[in-house]
């Protein structure tokens, strides 16, 4: 964009230049035309050859005066004298780029009579020579300066170049210094992605740039506020439903246990599982999530997912104790959610198998259960939130899977989910080997 502006700035420039000195150009051609006529009607009717070789010597000239034949042409020229003992030149390579018709066009008073000049080149031997044409009565002059012209193509063009560089360049600081919010705001709504709610950009200025700046510090503001107001709500909310939760299994904990009460507990249990995910969902939801990252064993994410789970019956098939990089705390209520979702939607007399393997760049983390698979028509949306199968609609808000999604796409990683060829179905995790702000490995 800048470039186009900047040529088409260049280029209107110079035609508006050329097209101011156009006409005076024009004038000294008429001058020069004069002063050739006055110069042809000094030598007379060419009776003193000698005088007239002395001058056109002394201007440096070559002079070739052919008699004027009745056609255009430039041909059947017959010479009548030259000072120019190397022989005969073809008059034919001459080339006219202005004549006394177009001065007469341009100056209608002008009177040249009957002379007919032209100004032009003299190709000669890959080189060309300014030279001026005349026709008068029975003779025709052809005047051949003996200079070459020097065309440097390279050093017109030179001029043209730079100027369109510094027009470049003052366009680039200015639009740069305009656009400067512009770029202050980029990089805020950046560090706003990545959870940054306290930093604001710097306002320069009163224009309409500064005005949007200064009203976008107060959304974040605002935002901030809504967000803390959430937290703030969340939290009272979850205490107030926890409390009594704790005060029943305190008493059910002085009642003799039996079977109704260990109904109620598990029940309690369920709770207590419903409002941890729902906060978590929460706190997962926003770009202000941020994550505990260190380093740990398979086997020690495994130990922290059961003492959370209500589901123990897990077999351990990994072949190496791997170390994994992540947030072990939410990478264990990931392991959690899967675990108490195979124990209440496909529990088996088999155990469901917990598998860690390593590739150059990722963890797999793989929970496989024996029951009967995910139907399906669930499969491309049972990582949103609420989503639940028909019968399932009693046991939960659907929050569990979206939670472990989240989760894992905070890691930088991929949840996939599918059936097995051979019946259940398995939950796999792959998140990178190596993340970034690890703290010391934890056994």
């Amino acid at each position: 964009m800048f470039l186009v502006a900047t040529l088409a700035l260049v280029f209107s420039s110079y035609y508006v230049i050329n097209w101011s000195f156009e006409t005076k150009d024009t004038l000294l051609d008429v001058h020069d035309a004069y002063l050739h006529i006055k110069l042809v009607q000094s030598w007379g009717d060419l009776d003193d050859t000698l005088s007239l070789e002395q001058e056109l010597n002394n201007l440096s000239v070559f002079g070739y005066i052919y008699y004027l034949d009745p056609d255009t042409l430039c041909e059947n020229n017959a010479l009548y004298w030259t000072n120019h003992k190397k022989g005969v030149v073809d008059p034919c390579l001459y080339g006219s780029y202005t004549d006394t018709d177009y001065f007469l066009t341009q100056y209608p008073k002008t009177n040249f009579r009957d002379y007919y000049v032209s100004f032009g080149e003299y190709e000669a031997q890959d080189a060309y020579f300014p030279a001026t044409f005349i026709a008068h009565k029975q003779y025709k002059y052809l005047l051949i300066t003996n200079e070459p012209i020097s065309y440097n193509k390279i050093s017109k063009f030179i001029p043209s170049v730079v100027l369109a560089a510094i027009f470049m360049l003052i366009l680039y600081f200015l639009l740069k210094q305009f656009l400067f919010p512009i770029s202050l705001m980029t990089r805020r709504i950046a560090s706003l992605e990545k959870g940054d709610l306290d930093s604001k950009i710097v306002i320069r200025g009163e224009d309409e740039l500064a005005q949007l700046s200064h009203n976008f510090n107060q959304l974040i503001l605002e935002v901030k506020s809504l967000l803390n107001q959430k937290e703030g709500l969340l939290s009272d909310v979850s205490h107030e439903l926890r409390t009594p939760l704790s005060k029943i299994r305190l008493l059910l904990a002085l009642v003799p246990s039996d079977d109704k009460i260990e109904q109620i507990d598990k029940q309690i249990q369920h709770l207590d599982a419903i409002i941890t995910n729902i906060l978590l969902s929460d706190k997962l939801s926003g770009a202000y999530a941020n994550l505990d990252v260190s380093e740990f064993s398979a086997s020690t994410l495994l130990e922290e997912s059961l003492e959370l789970s209500i589901n123990c019956s897990v077999v351990n098939v990994s072949k190496k104790n791997y170390t994994l990089s992540g947030d072990l705390i939410k990478l264990a209520v990931v392991i959690k959610n899967l675990l108490d979702n195979i124990e209440k939607y496909a529990k088996t007399s088999v155990p469901c198998e917990f598998l860690v393997e390593q590739t150059e760049k990722f963890t797999n983390i793989t929970i496989k259960d024996f029951g009967p698979g995910i139907d399906s028509a669930l499969l491309a949306d049972i990582k949103k939130p609420f989503t639940q199968g028909k019968h399932d609609k009693n046991k939960g808000f659907g929050l569990g899977l979206s939670i472990c999604n989240k989760v894992v796409l905070a890691h930088s990683g991929e949840f996939v989910i599918k059936n097995n060829k051979d019946g259940g179905a398995s939950f796999i995790i792959k998140v990178p080997r190596q993340l970034k702000n690890g703290k010391k490995q934890r056994k």
